[in-house]
């Protein structure tokens, strides 16, 4: 207590050409210098983006470039949410996990299907390329960062001051279970339907795979090519098992 601090990070923000930029809350950024004139770096962290990314920008190119370049020279590279966009634009996560928002998952796997998205976790870690989950968790992530580069007591008196849990893993409580119900697969829109309907009674997987006219393995495996999600999974996103009835909760609304 009383002491000076001793930084053990030298934090400087960049923008593409040095100049401030406006956040969408209208909050001015004031960098330090434009992303070009940076040497020498150890870490390179992609702030979230929100719901806004336009890759065919010129702008977007630029920093793509300059990530790949960073990277090649040493520096690891770090997103936070929807800053994964950015960070996946580069390539350098085909054929490695990656985390982002999980509202924006389904958006993440359409533009990046070579990305091993795991949106349950708050954190991903592969090596020099890193990734925090939503807009918070960017704690998180600077937990993860901190113990990365100098050790868990660190980290823990950095958890104690900020009071957040450094051991926090997942995202998985937070997230809201939301349906493909974009394809033309009629039996299986009409067996969400029912659930839908359904939803404040027991529903019976067998009920509905014979109302189809399909076994219950054909049914798992038709709902699973019509919406990419595995019926049993939404059982275990209920944290419950996949018995043959199952109490449904509001999943399709």
């Amino acid at each position: 207590m009383g002491n000076r601090p001793s930084p053990l990070f030298e934090v400087e923000g960049v923008t593409a050409d040095g100049k401030p930029v406006t956040a969408i809350n209208h909050f001015p950024v004031i960098p330090s210098r434009a992303m070009d004139d940076v040497d020498d770096v150890d870490l390179v962290i992609v702030p979230s983006q929100g719901f806004f990314f336009y890759p065919a920008t010129k702008d977007h190119g630029q920093r793509i470039d300059w990530l790949k370049d960073i990277h090649g020279r040493g520096a690891d590279l770090a997103s936070v949410c929807a800053g994964a966009f950015t960070l996946a634009s580069t390539g350098l996560l085909d054929g490695k996990t990656a985390t982002t928002h999980w509202s924006m998952s389904k958006q993440f796997k359409k533009q990046f299907p070579k990305v091993d998205l795991c949106t349950d976790l708050l954190v991903t870690d592969e090596g020099h390329l890193f990734c925090g989950g939503g807009i918070s968790a960017e704690f998180n992530l600077s937990l993860y960062l901190i113990e990365k580069y100098f050790g868990r007591e660190i980290a823990l008196q950095s958890a104690r001051c900020t009071l957040v849990n450094l051991d926090c893993i997942t995202q998985s409580p937070f997230a809201v279970f939301t349906p493909e119900k974009n394809h033309s697969d009629k039996l299986i829109l009409d067996a969400q339907d029912h659930i839908e309907r359904s939803y404040q009674s027991v529903v019976d997987v067998e009920a509905i795979a014979s109302g189809t006219g399909m076994s219950v393995r054909q049914f798992n495996r038709r709902f699973k090519a019509a919406t990419g999600e595995a019926f049993n999974g939404i059982c275990n996103f209920l944290g419950s098992k996949p018995p043959k009835s199952i109490w449904s909760t509001p999943l399709f609304l």
